[in-house]
């Protein structure tokens, strides 16, 4: 359907999502335990508005409301404000279970071994790869962009990118 961008998140979500998992689910396919049924949602909170972001949520809460799909859908945000109220105070309370990285987390290990693998990858594939430093990037560089990413990936992401 080549309008279907062009009409509601929630027509979009039918169409996309809800439709074809219930001919799955006609064909016995979604019926065993063991079947895969999770969708991921990274960084909802990096979505266009927070309007848009209540309402990927209200979607979400239809698929269990409305359409009784058999699933899980892990989505991973900051905790805003906005999206916060929406988990308690609409139909999600029902379905959601939350999973709050405290200070236990430790994202700056998580960000090195990103960072060392990626700039490791750099290093064998690059077209210059010959004139590449053995030793590059320094430990010195690598912990210095651990610190600027501050917990964040993006950053980290972005260097890399950069890089």
């Amino acid at each position: 359907d080549p309008l279907l961008l062009t009409r509601s998140l929630e027509s979009q979500s039918v169409a996309l999502i809800v439709e074809p998992l219930r001919a799955l689910i006609k064909a016995k396919y979604l019926n065993t335990k063991y079947s895969r049924r999770l969708i991921i949602i990274d960084g909802l909170d990096e979505c266009d508005t927070p309007d848009i972001q209540r309402e990927v949520l209200n979607i979400f809460s239809l698929f269990f409301q409305k359409y009784r799909l058999p699933l899980r859908i892990l989505v991973s945000s900051r905790a805003e404000r906005h999206l916060t109220h929406s988990f308690s105070t609409t139909t999600l309370p029902k379905f959601h279970t939350a999973l709050v990285l405290d200070y236990n987390y430790q994202p700056d290990r998580d960000i090195q071994l990103f960072l060392t693998d990626n700039f490791r990858q750099i290093k064998d594939t690059h077209p210059m790869r010959h004139y590449i430093d053995h030793s590059w990037p320094s430990s010195d560089v690598l912990k210095g962009l651990v610190r600027k990413s501050s917990g964040h990936f993006i950053y980290a992401s972005t260097v890399v990118k950069y890089v």
